[in-house]
């Protein structure tokens, strides 16, 4: 289910290692795994910015909110 404007990202094994090095990695910001995941997933993918009203993203990867 992808579009020109919707793709969909899945968490394979890789992702998921990368998330858990994120997560630990910013443990003292009280950054959520899904956080993690998504910032990991961000990375593999070349994205740039997220867009969120969530702080914790902040310091971490450019967000649009």
């Amino acid at each position: 289910m992808s579009s020109r404007r919707l793709r969909l990202f899945y968490v394979d094994r890789a992702v998921f290692a990368d998330a858990w090095r994120i997560f630990n990695m910013y443990a003292e910001s009280r950054l959520s795994f899904t956080n993690a995941t998504s910032i990991a997933l961000m990375r593999r993918h070349g994205i740039d910015y997220i867009v969120s009203f969530d702080r914790h993203f902040d310091c971490i990867v450019p967000r649009i909110s």
